[in-house]
């Protein structure tokens, strides 16, 4: 042990208070620290229960991408024989629900299942309802009720059966035949360089009305609506904008403390002078912070070069906001575009291939959830599609050993799955283009510690957050005990995981391109509770996070988190910071890896320290403090409390003693050790903090990019193995190979 390590530990000796035994999985135990901080390196065995809409651009993103990670091979769907039988070609009233006679719909294949039940004849292994490739078109929600329930003796199956896809949507499809080039008034307007590549097709035929086309509000402050989409071949569309990519920034307010009243650049009012109507153009803009997108419909007014944002207030803390302009048929310029005039109900759209079959979708008629699951248990569905609301995939309310496996899902307005319950799983799922987040399931009993027993498990999650594009995530966790673990998530506006709760743990996971909108963010983002701990945070790959114009982190725990674990993550190409810790105590950051960011690789502040002393309300004692609150209403001096979050129930609630480390806003009881961070922003430096006192960082390692060579095995191509040889082995001989063949799907 160095000296100086032990002479800031006999500093902390004192007050310092052990982490739980079980912090980290097998007991390493290191005596002079009291932290335990060796994570398990076995790939966990869970066993067998039943192109992005803003492409990423970043100075910051300059390292090669990573090059090691899990192989992944697509599981082969095995033909099973079923118990019942249905067939898009099928009947439901003449069907008997034999392979011979199917049944046509899931609905009657549901009530065949009662039925059985009801009569006794239950196969003693279950039940398997075979569903033949084909598309099964939906007008309303296909309910699942407790009545329709599996058991622990016989589960009830729900699978696709033989070759092809089974596709359950709520979207129009459009013929190819019915596109013709564009023409008339409305095509006079688009760009000449595109006009003679845009088609145009009368959505009047397909029964679209008007009213079904109008725009409404979306984002996180004005509502989180959706909007008709059109998809070619499972790709969203995007309605036409400007610029293509990113945001103008506005060069200053005209009113600050209503509207967002914005007066455009000379470059930018110049262009926008060139449209031939400013009828029914929105815009998307960061207005209120940076965190908080909306939508709203314009006025312009040209002479004094300003936009107003029509149901949309700001809080005016920037003359530059960022926004730009869609639905504007000028700027429907590329393909992947579209455009469709609410009043004729034309379709106007820039292919990106052949329209000779392809897959033409309109978004449009279906609000509502296309499966609902409510108190069920024992029941899986498996190799099954969805695709084609504006409202979620599927809901699944007090589960008991549902299982979601190898399902996809495409182009959904809401989200993808929503779940809460306990003992589930969702595996395999591959989830794109969704208006929310793309998996997200609460569970157990935070009183308790009860743990939900739920693995979220192999998935991949690409381009959410369509329409509320900051901090909507991926895949989130909100309960006890939930696992999320080999998925990757990437390409999006906004965070890949958000979560709230404790001992929930998040593992070999691959997370890239995305969080491009905020900067008061995160990849993987929790904050404003001491009572959401012991949470897992571990051998997680994270590579290009934010963009040119968001300054993002990789892992934030913000306002004040406490008991969050990082271990052996992987962090790298990241515009902000690679960890950003808000204040909070009782924080663990060891043995990782952070290359290439932004803004320093490790930040932690005082923020609920310095926000108390200033009278900041958020960190007030007592029930007007929103942390205190939510502190004194959980039962923290319990066993349970005590053994996992022991610091809680030590808390010092005396003004007059504020400097103490037991006083809960202080940053205390915290540790950064272990860590390697390679970076050539030298005014950032690696480690930035606002207070040490009571928090040990100690034996880390920084340095810039002349080294790499000489720590990483093959930096230039991607392999950032720490080399047997490295001088920084003999600098931190307590660090830990991170296993990168295990981290991704598989």
């Amino acid at each position: 042990m160095k000296k100086t390590k032990k002479i800031i530990m006999l500093l902390l000796a004192a007050a310092l208070i052990l982490m739980p035994a079980s912090a980290y999985g097998e007991s390493n135990l290191d005596s002079d620290t009291g932290f335990e901080y060796t994570a398990t390196l076995e790939r966990i065995d869970y066993g067998e229960s039943a192109a992005s809409h803003d492409p990423i651009y970043s100075p910051y993103f300059d390292m090669p991408g990573p090059s090691l990670y899990s192989d992944y091979s697509e599981t082969e769907m095995k033909v099973t024989e079923g118990d019942i039988y249905v067939s898009s070609s099928g009947n439901d009233i003449s069907g008997d629900g034999t392979l011979e006679s199917p049944y046509a719909s899931i609905d009657r294949a549901r009530l065949r299942v009662r039925e059985l039940k009801s009569s006794g004849e239950l196969p003693s292994d279950g039940i398997r309802v075979a569903i033949m490739a084909g598309t099964y078109n939906l007008s309303d929600t296909v309910r699942f009720t407790e009545e329709d329930s599996g058991s622990a003796d016989c589960p009830i199956t729900y699978a696709a059966y033989g070759d092809g896809d089974v596709l359950f949507k709520g979207s129009v499809s459009l013929s190819p035949d019915d596109f013709t080039s564009a023409n008339g008034a409305v095509a006079d307007r688009f760009p000449s360089g595109a006009s003679d590549k845009i088609q145009m097709i009368d959505l009047k035929k397909y029964g679209v009305t008007s009213d079904m086309l109008a725009l409404s509000q979306t984002g996180s402050v004005t509502g989180r609506g959706t909007n008709a989409e059109f998809f070619m071949n499972g790709q969203n569309f995007t309605l036409a904008r400007y610029p293509n990519d990113g945001f103008l920034y506005s060069e200053k307010y005209v009113n600050k403390t209503g509207r967002a009243m914005l007066v455009m650049t000379p470059e930018d009012a110049s262009h926008v002078e060139a449209w031939n109507s400013y009828e029914n153009i929105w815009g998307l803009g960061l207005l209120m912070l940076d965190y908080q997108d909306s939508t709203s419909s314009l006025s312009f007014d040209l002479t004094n070069k300003v936009i107003t944002f029509d149901n949309a207030d700001t809080s005016g803390w920037t003359d530059h906001l960022p926004y730009f302009f869609f639905n504007v048929p000028e700027e429907l310029d590329v393909p992947g575009e579209w455009y469709v005039d609410r009043n004729s109900c034309i379709l106007y759209m820039y292919p990106t291939g052949e329209l000779e079959d392809a897959q033409l979708e309109l978004n449009i008629g279906m609000k509502s959830t296309l499966v609902r699951i409510d108190s069920c248990s024992y029941m899986t569905f498996e190799e099954l599609n969805f695709a084609g609301t504006r409202g979620n995939g599927m809901e699944i309310n007090n589960a008991d050993n549902v299982n979601i496996l190898r399902c996809d899902f495409n182009s959904i307005g809401g989200t993808a799955i929503t779940g809460n319950g306990k003992n589930s799983i969702v595996r395999g799922c591959d989830i794109s283009y969704t208006g929310k987040e793309g998996i997200t399931w609460s569970g157990g009993d935070k009183n308790t510690m009860t743990k939900a027993n739920v693995l979220i498990d192999n998935n991949r999650v690409t381009h959410w957050a369509l329409y509320s594009r900051v901090f909507t995530s991926a895949i989130s966790a909100g309960g006890q005990g939930i696992t999320i673990s080999h998925n990757e998530m990437a390409y999006s506006t906004s965070s890949a995981t958000g979560f709230t709760g404790n001992l929930n743990c998040f593992e070999y996971n691959i997370v890239h391109d995305c969080t491009t909108y905020g900067s008061d963010c995160g990849a993987f983002y929790t904050g404003s509770s001491w009572t959401s701990g012991a949470n897992h945070i571990r051998y997680n790959l994270f590579y290009n996070i934010g963009s040119d114009h968001a300054r993002p982190s990789a892992i934030y725990w913000d306002d004040g988190m406490a008991y969050q674990y990082a271990y052996g993550n992987i962090i790298m190409n990241v515009s902000g910071y690679g960890f950003s810790i808000g204040g909070g105590f009782g924080n663990i950051v060891v043995n990782n890896i952070i290359l290439n960011t932004g803004y320093a690789p490790y930040w932690y502040d005082g923020r609920p320290y310095y926000g108390y002393r200033t009278g900041d309300s958020f960190y007030a004692l007592g029930s007007n403090g929103f942390i205190w609150k939510l502190y004194q209403n959980t039962p923290y001096r319990t066993q349970v409390w005590r053994e996992n979050c022991p610091l809680l129930s030590q808390i010092l609630q005396n003004a007059d003693d504020i400097v103490a480390p037991h006083f809960g806003f202080n940053p205390a009881y915290s540790l950064f050790t272990d860590n390697i961070m390679i970076n050539d922003r030298a005014e950032e430096g690696g480690i930035g903090v606002q207070q040490i006192l009571y928090s040990p960082t100690y034996d880390n390692y920084v340095g810039d990019f002349s080294e790499l060579s000489d720590i990483f095995v093959d930096p230039d191509n991607g392999n950032y193995t720490v080399r047997d040889d490295s001088f920084v082995r003999d600098l931190l001989p307590d660090f830990d190979d991170i296993p990168t063949h295990l981290i991704g799907r598989y």
